[in-house]
């Protein structure tokens, strides 16, 4: 069924399967194994815009070629998390409450 703000639903009056998806624990970690999951499942079908918007999402290519290489993508969620958690001890010292 397509959304009001659907001005050109690429898959009008086909079914479609989807899922929805409610209150995630870490829905960045959770996406990331999603697109590596697709792209194992279907990598004839899958594929990243060319505009390379995941890049700028992310913050680098390094996303996007792992999923493409296949390697292993607990290394991206590793150092997401890490990032993460350098970031939070930084900002730590600024936040006032």
């Amino acid at each position: 069924k397509s959304i009001p703000a659907a001005k050109y639903p690429k898959y009008k009056g086909e079914k479609c399967f989807g899922m929805r998806i409610n209150n995630l624990v870490s829905p960045i970690e959770w996406t990331i194994q999603l697109l590596a999951i697709i792209n194992s499942q279907h990598p004839e079908q899958f594929r990243f815009l060319e505009s390379n918007f995941i890049d700028k999402l992310y913050g680098s290519d390094k996303l996007k070629l792992s999923i493409e290489n296949n390697e292993n993508i607990d290394l991206i969620i590793n150092h997401f998390n890490k990032d993460e958690n350098n970031f939070n001890e930084i900002r730590s010292k600024y936040l006032i409450y």
